[in-house]
């Protein structure tokens, strides 16, 4: 997906994740900056920071977890990924601050599923970091979703 920063004189800039050399650039968080000097408006710099994750390009699908809210007592959901192929799963939970809370739990080869155990968890927002691994345990790519705790 492109980037696009607006000055104040109304002039859009966009950048399409390439570098100088035109290549794609790999995942990590780059700095995109633009000057424009002169006209009415004087001198004029726009930063941006943008991280860029992007997957294999090869219509994995997005993660999902089902129920993403537990309520009361519930401690079990499911990460899943909607896709026809049959991958392998590996999710770890972490807290709004970024720590690992539960290590990560690898699901049955090919299923697409992982369980997570939220047992011992305060109310509050989790995030699940997953990895879609392919069937010789090669990283596809990784997405993150949410869940809700209730107590």
């Amino acid at each position: 997906n492109d980037v696009t920063l607006t000055l104040s004189n109304g002039v859009t800039v966009t950048w399409n994740g390439t570098a100088d050399n035109g290549q794609i650039v790999t995942n990590g968080t780059y700095l995109v900056e633009v000057s424009a000097q002169g006209g009415g408006s004087g001198d004029q710099e726009v930063t941006k920071d943008v991280v860029v994750e992007r997957g294999s390009g090869s219509g994995l699908g997005s993660v999902w977890a089902a129920p993403n809210i537990l309520k009361g007592g519930a401690t079990q959901t499911t990460v899943g990924v909607s896709t026809g192929m049959n991958l392998t799963l590996r999710a770890g939970v972490y807290d709004v601050a970024g720590e690992l809370v539960k290590p990560p739990v690898t699901g049955a080869a090919g299923s697409s599923q992982a369980p997570v155990d939220a047992s011992g968890l305060a109310s509050g927002l989790y995030f699940l970091v997953v990895d879609i691994l392919d069937s010789n345990g090669n990283l596809l790519q990784r997405q993150t979703t949410q869940i809700v705790i209730e107590r």
